[in-house]
């Protein structure tokens, strides 16, 4: 699957979510950036 149909693919999907349920995915992504970067750090510290 090229790049543009799997943006397709995905614009499909996101026109499906209201406007909470995308700020609440988006927080989510956030969360797990922030989880992921200190699990990094705790690593690097070790």
């Amino acid at each position: 699957m090229d790049h543009k149909e799997r943006e397709k693919k995905l614009k499909e999907k996101l026109k499906n979510y209201t406007m909470d349920e995308l700020l609440d995915l988006v927080i989510l992504g956030l969360k797990q950036d922030m989880i992921d970067k200190k699990n990094d750090e705790q690593e690097k510290a070790c």
